[in-house]
């Protein structure tokens, strides 16, 4: 079987292997990787523990919404979004009137925790252009100016003991 793997001379290894490792080992990829985890985290360790509350209060009235822990997963993701969310909760608050304290400080954590996670990705996409931009526009020096540069240097130091040699004669 030939391998699917070959070499160009310029960019190295090419074909898929080598195109998804070059992927993987990508910062931003890896960033995102990392963010996406954190935000399903963060969103469904902040709805599983809603919904075991919202079972255990309003499960035996209102099964349809929040008799198992997956209606209730679903019912709250429901709500997360800002779908239907009044005629649910005016539905439980026939039956609970303080219910409302339950569905505002839900809403309340879900869209800040949201909100926040977005707004992490934007910021860290600004910072990977910025600093993109930063390494894209400071021009990268070949070896040869270097040693230019030090010839020069060299130079300059001789001249400069030179004259201080013939400034002060006698020392």
């Amino acid at each position: 079987m030939p391998n699917p793997v070959t070499t160009d001379e310029r960019a190295g290894p090419t074909g898929p292997r080598a195109r998804l490792a070059a992927l993987v080992e990508n910062t931003r990829v890896q960033n995102a990787i990392i963010i996406l985890i954190l935000v399903n985290a963060v969103t469904l360790g902040l709805e599983t523990s809603a919904a075991v509350m919202a079972t255990k209060l309003f499960g035996a009235e209102f099964p349809h919404y929040f008799g198992s822990l997956g209606t209730s997963l679903f019912s709250l993701f429901q709500i997360m979004t800002l779908e239907n969310w009044p005629d649910i909760a005016r539905e439980v608050m026939t039956r609970y009137p303080h219910a409302w304290t339950f569905f505002m400080v839900f809403i309340l954590l879900a869209t800040f925790t949201v909100l926040n996670l977005f707004i992490a990705l934007i910021v860290n996409a600004m910072q990977s252009a910025h600093t993109s931009v930063e390494a894209a526009s400071e021009p990268p020096r070949p070896a040869g100016d270097i040693e230019s540069l030090r010839d020069e240097i060299k130079a300059l130091r001789a001249d400069l003991a030179e004259r201080t040699v013939n400034r002060n004669p006698g020392q």
